[in-house]
C-alpha cells in the first residue's frame, strides 16, 4: 500500500511539477545561437518552480541554452500548431496561451485566456481540430470546452459530471469528475479517455477502461463506453495515450493506477476501425511482459509515438531501476522501448534510462527524438543513441514541432 500510494503521490507531482508556481510573462531578453530556421519547440525543466520554453532549428544546433527562453512553470504543456506553440499551466495555473517566434527566436505572448476563475483546472492536453476549433479537457474539474486557436476565446463548455465512475465503475455516484485527458479524432469523431480517478493524491482508477465518443462537428455526446479489463485510459499529461494507426484503428494507453490497480493489468485496449467499442479480442498487457532489466518486469508504458506498422516507440516505468526509498528527482526509472501493438511484443532500444519528468518524444523529421534526463547528460537523443545529438540547459520535459 506504501508503494503504491507513494508511486502516485511522487509520479504525478513529477510530471506536473506539482510544487512550482512559474512566470506566465513575456520572453527573456538574451542572446543564443538556435539556429536560423527555429521549428522545433522545448519546454526545459530546471526544478519544481522554474522552466523555459525555447524553440531551436532542431536540424542544425548541438546545443541549447535558456538565454533567449521564456521562464514558465517547469510543468507547462506545450503543443505546435499551424506555425504558433501552445501552452496549458498543468497544474500550477488555469492560463492557456499562444505565442509567435520573433526574428530573434524569442517568444511574444499574442494571446491568453484563464479558461476557470475558481482555479483548479488543468489545461493540459490541445487537441486541434482546425484553424478554429480546439478540444481542451480541464481534468481538474470534469469539463471539456471548445476553444478557437485564432484568439484562445472559449466557445463552448462541456459538463462532463454525468460519466464520473466511482471503485465499482458505475456512474451516478458521488464522484463527479471523470477526469478527461487526452484523445484522438477519428472519422469525425473525437474520442476523449476519461481517467476515473478517486484523486489527484492516490491515482486509483475505478475498475473500468472508460472513454467518451463525441460528434466533431456538434459537440454532442454520443456514447460512453467501458471496459473492465483496465483503467486509467488516457495520459493526463501532455502526451498522447491513443495511437491511431493506418487502418485507422484506435490504440489506447491505460496506465491502472501506474500499474498499481487492484486486479488490474496496464496495458493497451483497441477500438477497431468502424466500431465504436472496445474490441473484445484485444488487450495487449504490459505487466505481463517480461523484459531484460532489473527485476524483469514494468509498470506501465508513459511516453508514446506511433510510428506505423504497428511499431508504438514509448517509455516504460521499471520498478526494479527504482531506488529503496524513492528518489523521483534522481532515479533513473523509464527505460526507452518499441512496442509491436500488433504482436504485443516490446524490444529495449539501447538507450540509458531516463527520469520521469524527461521522457517525452516525437517524429522530427521522420525520426524519433527522445527528451532525456540520464545518468551522464541531459538533451535530445535520436532513438537508438547512447548520447545526446542536442544538449540541453536542464531537462527537457516536453518537445513539439510546429
Amino acid at each position: 500500500m506504501w508503494m503504491k500510494l507513494t508511486l502516485g503521490v511522487l509520479t504525478l507531482s513529477m510530471i506536473f511539477a506539482l510544487l512550482g508556481c512559474g512566470d506566465d510573462g513575456d520572453s527573456s531578453k538574451g542572446s543564443s545561437d538556435t539556429g536560423e530556421n527555429p521549428d522545433l519547440a522545448v519546454m526545459i525543466r530546471i526544478d519544481d518552480t522554474t522552466g523555459f520554453l525555447s524553440v531551436l532549428d532542431g536540424s542544425s544546433v548541438t546545443e541549447l541554452t535558456n538565454a533567449n527562453g521564456t521562464e514558465l512553470y517547469s510543468g507547462t504543456a506545450i503543443y505546435g500548431y499551424n506555425g504558433y506553440i501552445y501552452t496549458g499551466g498543468s497544474m500550477d495555473n488555469d492560463n492557456i496561451a499562444k505565442y509567435e517566434v520573433q526574428d530573434d527566436n524569442s517568444l511574444k505572448r499574442v494571446a491568453q485566456t484563464n479558461v476557470y476563475e475558481s482555479g483548479g483546472s488543468i489545461p493540459t492536453s490541445f487537441t486541434f481540430v482546425n484553424e478554429t476549433k480546439a478540444y481542451l479537457p480541464l481534468a481538474g474539474i470534469g469539463q471539456l470546452i471548445v476553444i478557437n486557436p485564432t484568439d484562445l476565446s472559449i466557445t463552448k463548455r462541456i459538463d462532463l459530471s454525468a460519466y464520473a465512475m466511482d471503485t465499482n465503475g458505475e456512474t451516478g455516484g458521488s464522484d463527479t469528475n471523470p477526469e478527461p485527458g487526452d484523445g484522438v479524432i477519428r472519422d469525425g469523431k473525437f474520442y476523449l479517455g476519461l481517467a476515473q480517478i478517486d484523486s489527484f493524491g492516490t491515482y486509483a482508477c475505478a475498475g473500468k477502461a472508460s472513454v467518451l465518443i463525441i460528434d466533431v462537428e456538434t459537440d454532442e455526446i454520443l456514447k460512453h463506453i467501458t471496459d473492465d479489463r483496465t483503467c486509467a485510459t488516457g495520459v493526463l499529461s501532455p502526451n498522447p495515450g491513443f495511437a491511431l494507426d493506418e487502418n485507422g484503428d484506435i490504440y489506447l494507453n491505460n496506465t491502472a493506477s501506474w500499474g498499481y490497480g487492484a486486479g488490474l493489468s496496464a496495458g493497451f485496449l483497441r477500438i477497431k476501425n468502424g466500431e465504436d467499442e472496445f474490441d473484445p479480442d484485444y488487450f495487449f498487457s504490459i505487466n505481463d511482459l517480461t523484459l531484460d532489466v532489473p527485476g524483469g518486469v514494468s509498470s506501465y508504458a508513459y511516453t508514446s509515438l506511433y510510428m506505423g506498422n504497428g511499431q508504438l516507440y514509448t517509455t516504460l516505468f521499471i520498478p526494479g531501476l527504482t531506488s529503496d526509498s524513492p528518489d523521483y528527482v534522481n532515479d533513473r526509472n523509464y527505460a526507452p522501448y518499441v512496442l509491436d501493438l500488433y504482436n504485443q511484443t516490446a524490444t529495449k532500444l539501447d538507450m540509458p534510462a531516463t527520469a520521469g519528468w524527461a521522457t517525452y518524444l516525437i517524429n522530427y523529421n521522420g525520426e524519433v527524438v527522445y527528451g532525456m534526463s540520464t545518468s551522464d547528460a541531459t538533451g535530445l537523443y535520436k532513438a537508438g543513441a547512447t548520447e545526446p545529438y542536442i544538449t540541453t540547459e536542464g531537462s527537457p520535459y516536453i518537445l513539439t514541432a510546429f
